[in-house]
C-alpha cells in the first residue's frame, strides 16, 4: 500500500520518510491514506524497524513510481499501465485482468450517477481482494 500511495499522491515523494511527512499535509493525501489503510504511526514503526538496506530498496521503488506518475511524455493511461505492472502480486492466486475486460466492466458503471468535481481524479476501486481496478 505504500507504493500505491506513491502512485496516487500529487505530492513529490522519494522515500518512506517523505510519505510519512506528506501523508497528513493535504486533505487529498489524508483521503488516499485512509482509503488504502496507511497510518502514520505504522509507517514510522516500519521505518524504525526496517533494515537500512531494505529501506533503501523501498525508497528507490517509491521514487521510481512517483517519478513515473509525473512523466508527462507518456499518456496518463500508459503511465498507469506501466506502474501497475511494477506492483508485485499480493498472492499466488492473484491474476491480472486483461485491459479489454477492464474496459467492458468500466463501461458497465453508471458514470452518469457519479458526481465528479475534479476531472483529474484517479480512481481505485477495491472489493475484498476479489477484484481490483485502477481507473
Amino acid at each position: 500500500m505504500i507504493l500505491f500511495f506513491a502512485f496516487l499522491t500529487d505530492s513529490e515523494v522519494k522515500s518512506l520518510e517523505d510519505i510519512i511527512r506528506e501523508l497528513p499535509k493535504t486533505e487529498e493525501n489524508k483521503r488516499i491514506g485512509r482509503n488504502i489503510g496507511l497510518r502514520k504511526s505504522v509507517l514510522q514503526e516500519i521505518q524504525n524497524k526496517m533494515y537500512p538496506f531494505i529501506l533503501s530498496k523501498l525508497d528507490y521503488k517509491i521514487q521510481n513510481i512517483n517519478s513515473l506518475m509525473r512523466d508527462n511524455t507518456l499518456l496518463p493511461i500508459e503511465r498507469a499501465k506501466i506502474v501497475m505492472n511494477k506492483f508485485e502480486r499480493l498472492s499466488s492466486s492473484e491474476i491480472v485482468t486483461p485491459t479489454n475486460v477492464v474496459k467492458k466492466v468500466v463501461n458497465l458503471l453508471p458514470i452518469d450517477k457519479f458526481t465528479i468535481k475534479n476531472k483529474n481524479i484517479r480512481y481505485c476501486i477495491k472489493a475484498r481482494r476479489i477484484l481490483m481496478y485502477s481507473i
